[in-house]
């Protein structure tokens, strides 16, 4: 059952919702007790796809990476995390370092493993493939994006906007111009009248609720969310130009 939760069926669920929300991590790492269990799992299932993800990128095999995940999990479980603190720096980069520690132990001991096989049944030497190299960061910012979008949708729903379709139509065709941009929405949208100037006002409008909920994203990761806070960390992590 752990495993399923770790390991996910497909890519896009993989890439499952990731936050840090402090009280839910004080509450997973405190004494055994059935709200402690619930949070242990919520807390690993939001990781589980960036954990997956980053391993996978690491090692390139995805049972290897399912394994170190699953090593992950237990590691997790057992209290690894306990002594975590907001005052101690973010969770993200301790949860960086947990990673890069494991694929990290995982190389060394192939290497070892290798070895000992090469000295018994062989004089031929092959070098073992180094890790690729991966960014823990780049995943966490597809996820926070992800999140963000499904957002965007939803606020479409609750509106009655079109600024979903309008910014991802956008989004997925770049090069297009604004009258190119209207015969594509044209035939998407349930609007009488679509012309350049009302594609390129939703489309002001979508970025910036865009930046909104791209902000309220990003401070439910934070301990203490102000704007400041905020600010500090879409520049930590490149994602400042979507909220400009």
């Amino acid at each position: 059952m752990l495993r399923a939760a770790i390991h996910i069926q497909n890519s896009d669920s993989r890439l499952s919702q990731i936050h840090t929300n402090w009280s839910q991590l004080f509450a997973a790492t405190q004494a055994n007790s059935e709200a402690t269990t619930k949070a242990q799992r919520e807390l690993l299932l939001d990781y589980s796809g960036a954990v997956f993800r980053y391993l996978l990128g690491a090692v390139r095999n995805e049972h290897i990476a399912s394994d170190l995940a699953q090593d992950f999990a237990v590691r997790f479980l057992r209290g690894d995390f306990r002594n975590v603190a907001p005052e101690k720096g973010r969770f993200r980069d301790f949860l960086k370092r947990t990673l890069s520690n494991l694929v990290n132990d995982h190389f060394r001991k192939q290497k070892a493993e290798q070895h000992r096989i090469q000295a018994s049944i062989t004089t031929e030497k092959r070098e073992l493939a180094a890790p690729e190299t991966v960014d823990f960061d780049h995943d966490w910012v597809l996820e926070l994006l992800r999140r963000t979008w499904e957002a965007l949708e939803q606020h479409q729903l609750d509106n009655h906007t079109c600024y979903y379709s309008v910014l991802r139509a956008r989004a997925e065709s770049p090069e297009l111009n604004s009258l190119q941009l209207c015969q594509v929405l044209s035939g998407v949208l349930p609007v009488e009248s679509i012309n350049e100037a009302w594609v390129r006002q939703n489309i002001s409008r979508a970025r910036k609720v865009f930046a909104t909920l791209l902000r309220a994203e990003i401070g439910k990761t934070l301990k203490d969310g102000t704007p400041e806070n905020v600010d500090e960390e879409l520049v930590a992590l490149g994602l400042l130009k979507y909220c400009q």
